[in-house]
């Protein structure tokens, strides 16, 4: 068994984090006075049981105040987080009439239609704020657009809205994403709303970071990086995946080496690696060795404020910073003990970085690594050097996707078949592009020679490119669908955890309840893909400006859309992909069209706005149907689904309907739906407002 005596930042996390996790659940509400006292008094019996209870048998008592304070502590930080974070009186004030002045946190992010930052509230009439509200602005891009950078000062006029949360059931909460970040209003400027005024509140530190990606940037369009090449480059060297288009994701996402993509401990290291070697040459006496040390943990850790300090980076820069400074102090750390110091030194600075998936992704790789890759290489011996090499990447792919299969598929319910063999072709490729990229970037100031570089970093990354194409459009390439709820990722977990202690310490012990939970597992997945058969459903999801209204019946299910959802892949995906996974949708999609006039399947019928299933009838309310003048007796329906830009018409609808609910969908402008809502109140009628209310959902 492990010896937990080896890995006390390990003790000391774990508490930390499970004390964090229960602080963000909405079912947990401990007092403050509670939390403080149980803090106070875990740390007087640590200090009592460690002065007075020395004898090996009340050692536990030491370990339970720790683990106690350690718990208590994490709860405490995200309550201390969730009070800084909430935002100001000023927002929720619907008599609020004022100009606004923010200062812009981040390099502003231009797409085709407008440009987006996250900015600070510094100013309010004139008048300095002391609590520093961050909101997210988004610029309508116009002609002649000043151009604006991290630092800068605009002010307007326009109140902030909050961040709608998700409206879909398993859909993706980007209003809980940005609410872990202190985020919860939003702002959208049309040209002539906003003005920047002169001046630049700006850190010296980050703009200057801010400043050398650009220049870094700059250099690799200069030497012969273009289009894809350059886009890939950009995100694998510096972090910058702005202008990553979606097709190119996707492809490595599907071939199982998005990692690659993202600046991780590979390129960390590789900085470390190369700069150890330059100054290797520079500071040659030995008496300038701390000196060598100093100037690689600034070089390490500028590069990561140049890449945007993701969670992934910063883990392993702070395992690099122990390291070098482990050795100024002549003492070698534990990979396990260093990989909890560095998670447990970013959660005490951000609780909310537990929730993030790039941290859970990241620090999960380097722990499958570090238990899992040694074992899985024992089990097999190759003489020949090269069958040799092989086998031990093959090792280290294996043992970083066998601890990080299960989160996954909980976040993105899916799996690359063959990520072994892309990791294979693709990790040493990487690694070249990589070495040659910041060639090009460290010798940019020598003619010609960064020139080539570039030529042959962008010939690397062009064969990158097409073998992840070419893998992405193998047969099977990506299984689509797969679904795990919270407690068979727990499930997930504690079977990986048993194969470790399995393969490690060859405890035989642990098969009996590796196979149990295993099946307690597959059991829970087989009782919901049995509810699954059963289900019956309408479902009419919220997607922005567009109709969509789902039919499920078992496995099958039809998506009733408008004709420019129906070609959006990307929208769909977003709103509904996770709960058709949940609901166990895998086989293919059929998609009709609102305006077709007639349809009809094995259990849906449309005819003109009527439709038929599960006996169940409603009405596809456009506002252009056409009624026989001889209709005298009112159809009865369930519902209606209001759609479209259309006037309010409750009275032609309710002369030829009899209807006890409407449904407003996202495709109706706010100012008709609030006319909607108006007309049925006063008639009686129920509304469901799903920009108010989330997806209709209708159980048969």
């Amino acid at each position: 068994m492990p010896n937990q005596f080896k890995y006390p930042f390990l003790r000391i996390l774990l508490p930390f984090m499970a004390g964090i996790y229960l602080g963000y659940q909405p079912w947990i509400y401990l007092h403050n006075i509670l939390n403080y006292s149980v803090i106070v008094s875990s740390i007087i019996i640590c200090w009592v049981s460690f002065l007075f209870l020395k004898s090996y048998s009340y050692r536990w008592v030491f370990g339970l105040s720790m683990s106690l304070f350690m718990l208590f502590s994490g709860v405490t930080s995200v309550v201390f987080k969730t009070q800084k974070d909430k935002s100001s009186a000023v927002f929720a004030d619907s008599a609020f009439r004022g100009m606004i002045e923010v200062r812009i946190l981040e390099p502003p992010k231009q797409k085709e239609l407008t440009t987006g930052f996250t900015a600070e509230m510094t100013g309010l009439q004139g008048l300095v704020q002391s609590k520093k509200d961050k909101v997210l602005v988004y610029l309508q891009n116009y002609p002649e657009m000043p151009v604006l950078k991290y630092g800068n000062i605009i002010v307007f006029s326009k109140k902030p809205e909050p961040i709608a949360s998700a409206l879909n059931p398993e859909q993706f909460d980007f209003q809980k994403y940005q609410s872990l970040k202190g985020i919860s209003h939003q702002v959208f400027l049309k040209n002539g709303e906003w003005e920047q005024l002169s001046g630049d509140e700006s850190s010296f530190i980050f703009r200057t970071a801010y400043w050398c990606r650009d220049y870094l940037l700059n250099e690799l369009k200069k030497n012969g990086l273009q289009g894809d090449e350059y886009a890939v480059a950009s995100a694998i060297l510096l972090g910058y995946d702005e202008e990553l288009p979606r097709y190119l994701r996707k492809g490595y996402v599907a071939s199982g080496t998005m990692h690659v993509l993202c600046v991780s401990g590979l390129h960390v290291g590789i900085i470390y690696l190369i700069f150890n070697f330059i100054l290797g040459f520079i500071l040659v006496k030995k008496s300038n060795e701390n000196i060598k040390i100093v100037l690689l943990l600034a070089i390490v850790w500028f590069y990561a404020m140049i890449t945007g300090l993701t969670p992934s980076v910063l883990r392993s820069t702070i395992m690099i910073s122990f390291i070098l400074i482990g050795s100024l102090i002549s003492r070698k750390g534990n990979i396990i003990n260093s990989l909890a110091a560095s998670a447990f030194l970013l959660l005490l600075i951000d609780p909310s970085t537990l929730l993030n998936i790039g941290f859970q992704l990241s620090y999960l790789a380097v722990l499958g690594i570090a238990l899992f890759q040694k074992p899985i290489y024992n089990l097999f011996y190759f003489r020949n050097k090269a069958l040799n090499w092989i086998w031990e990447a093959t090792s280290v792919t294996l043992a970083a996707q066998l601890m990080t299969t299960p989160i996954i598929l909980f976040y993105f319910h899916q799996f690359p078949v063959y990520f072994i063999f892309s990791n294979l072709l693709l990790i040493p490729l990487s690694f070249v592009i990589i070495v040659l990229g910041m060639s090009v970037l460290i010798f940019s100031f020598l003619p010609y020679i960064p020139l080539w570089l570039g030529y042959l970093t962008s010939a690397f990354i062009y064969i990158m490119n097409f073998i992840v194409k070419w893998i992405e459009n193998l047969p099977m390439s990506t299984i689509s669908g797969l679904y795990l709820n919270q407690q068979e990722l727990v499930l997930l977990f504690s079977v990986v955890f048993l194969l470790w202690i399995l393969l490690q310490y060859l405890n035989y012990h642990t098969v009996v309840p590796m196979i149990s939970l295993l099946f307690i597992f597959l059991l829970s997945v087989t009782l919901r893909n049995l509810e699954n058969f059963q289900t019956k459903q309408i479902v009419i999801f919220g997607v922005n400006k567009h109709t969509a209204i789902d039919f499920i019946n078992g496995r099958k299910h039809i998506l009733l859309s408008d004709s420019t959802l129906k070609n959006d892949e990307f929208v769909i995906d977003y709103n509904m992909r996770a709960y058709w996974a949940k609901m166990g949708l895998h086989d293919e999609m059929v998609n009709l069209g609102i305006d077709d006039s007639h349809s009809e399947t094995v259990f849906l019928k449309k005819k003109e706005d009527l439709v038929s299933f599960g006996g169940k009838i409603f009405s596809i309310w456009t506002g252009k149907q056409k009624f026989y003048k001889y209709q005298h007796a009112r159809q009865p329906l369930d519902f209606v689904v209001v759609v479209g830009n259309q006037k309010e018409s409750m009275d032609m609808l309710l002369k030829n309907y009899l209807v006890k609910t409407i449904v407003i969908d996202l495709s109706v402008p706010y100012w008709q739906a609030d006319k909607w809502k108006s007309a049925a109140e006063k008639s009686g009628i129920q509304v469901c407002d799903i920009r108010e209310e989330g997806a209709y959902i209708v159980d048969i």
